[in-house]
């Protein structure tokens, strides 16, 4: 894993990073990645943001993951919570 920053490959916005799912981004020389040299499993975000990734090949020059948009918004197996009703009640947050 390397410190160096990472910014986004052409083709891929900031929005296709869900609320509970981060992208895992590589640099690499020569043809795209075989699915046998992507990595089978990503460890979870440590407290400087980084997580372990064993890729099948050699060839990785640095990686680094972006973590989820909104991880807030969910549950302790990276799924969407529960969402909040659509409508709030009729009278109003501040009724007793």
């Amino acid at each position: 894993m390397t410190d160096a920053p990472f910014g986004f490959p052409r083709g891929l916005s900031a929005g296709e990073r869900g609320a509970c799912t981060g992208v895992l981004m590589a640099t690499y020389p020569g043809t795209p990645l075989t699915v046998a040299e992507l990595p089978e499993d990503i460890g979870p975000l440590d407290l400087f943001g980084t997580a372990d990734a064993e890729f099948g090949t050699d060839r990785i020059g640095a990686y680094g993951l972006l973590p989820p948009s909104d991880p807030d918004l969910c549950d302790a197996d990276s799924e969407p919570a529960t969402a909040p009703p659509a409508t709030p009640v009729p009278w109003g947050s501040n009724h007793p």
